[in-house]
């Protein structure tokens, strides 16, 4: 063998060692191309389920909202009904008798109590001059505010219960209910 075969051989080989390693690379270039496409296909697949999951949670959430505003609002319809009637009611089973004298009435109708070293006096009281003097409460106004002060409570106590239920129990589906949400009993 001389050097000028061996030279040709030696050609021959990188040739066609180039040649396999270029339709190699081709072949892995390719398989990539083709591993870096269904990569991007996997990806916004799972970015459109995750997009359809939140847009679900979200309706979902709106709907437990809308329940949960429905059965506030008919709370609400339902106390205001029973304070209206229970203030016809009150009309009808009160006297209007001085319940609070004017000295009661001014105090509690202060922002704040001012402090003093003298007691309050119900000398006017003992008097029977509270009428003259200044604003009374009858024993209808303070059925009345008692009515209307039992009525807030129940209806804020319904929207604390909501926002319980909404906080405490994020996944849990609510039904539409013309039921309100507090018991109405009768004390």
């Amino acid at each position: 063998m001389n050097i000028k075969s061996l030279f040709v051989a030696v050609l021959i080989g990188m040739t066609t060692g180039a040649a396999l390693m270029h339709q190699l690379d081709e072949v892995t270039a390719a398989t990539l191309r083709g591993d870096i496409a269904r990569i991007k296909s996997e990806h916004k697949e799972l970015a459109a389920q995750a997009s359809a999951a939140a847009l679900s949670r979200i309706m979902q959430a709106n709907t437990r909202a809308n329940l949960l505003e429905e059965s506030l609002a008919e709370t609400q319809i339902h106390l205001n009904r029973i304070e209206r009637e229970k203030q016809h009611e009150i009309n009808h089973t009160t006297t209007g008798s001085t319940c609070l004298n004017a000295a009661t009435v001014r105090l509690l109708n202060r922002d704040r109590v001012e402090s003093t070293s003298e007691p309050a006096t119900v000398s006017q009281a003992a008097s029977g001059s509270d009428a003259k003097d200044g604003a009374i409460a009858t024993d209808t106004n303070v059925a009345h505010w008692i009515n209307q002060a039992k009525q807030q409570y129940q209806l804020c106590s319904a929207r604390f219960d909501a926002l319980i239920d909404w906080h405490s129990q994020p996944n849990k589906p609510l039904k539409a209910s013309t039921e309100p949400t507090t018991p109405m009993t009768e004390q």
